[in-house]
């Protein structure tokens, strides 16, 4: 279809985290504007390079990171960033997600894989509520016949 041409509109890649870089490249090669799901890549060197691509290529990409958009957390932020709050020296979010039957076979004890799926959403509201961050400190919680939690301190 990328080398058929004639695509007036931008493209929206949803693909398993280790397929990103050979469609979001073969997009920005194209000169199409992409919408990519989260987390648009696998290691972070991998989305440093895309970056890179993309801005060298002037492309447009956009990755979805939805949940800083929501009223609450929107209003959050507002409140965290508002004089009266004052400096956050502390935050601790937790990501629950339950039984996916087969979802997380051979991942299921990995963090990298369990961060950068779903709770990744975790990681941008942390630095979206409290700002950039050095580190951020991580456990995965794997609860038998239950699912899954991530939680991070920021």
């Amino acid at each position: 279809m990328l080398d058929a041409g004639g695509i007036d509109g931008f493209v929206v890649v949803v693909v398993p985290a280790g397929e990103y870089r050979s469609v979001v490249t073969r997009c920005i090669e194209a000169g199409l504007p992409i919408f990519c799901e989260k987390p648009a890549g696998g290691p972070s060197a991998e989305l440093h390079e895309l970056a890179e691509l993309a801005s060298a290529a002037q492309a447009q990409v956009v990755v979805d990171y939805v949940k800083r958009f929501a009223p609450a957390y929107r209003r959050a932020h507002e409140l965290i960033h508002s004089a009266e709050f004052g400096a956050p020296s502390l935050a601790h979010f937790t990501f629950v997600m339950g039984q996916f039957d087969g979802y997380f076979e051979g991942t299921r004890d990995d963090l990298h894989f369990c961060l950068t799926d779903n709770p990744v959403h975790l990681i941008d509201l942390a630095r979206y509520l409290v700002g950039d961050l050095s580190e951020m400190p991580a456990v995965l919680n794997v609860v038998p016949g239950f699912g899954v939690d991530v939680s991070l301190v920021a």
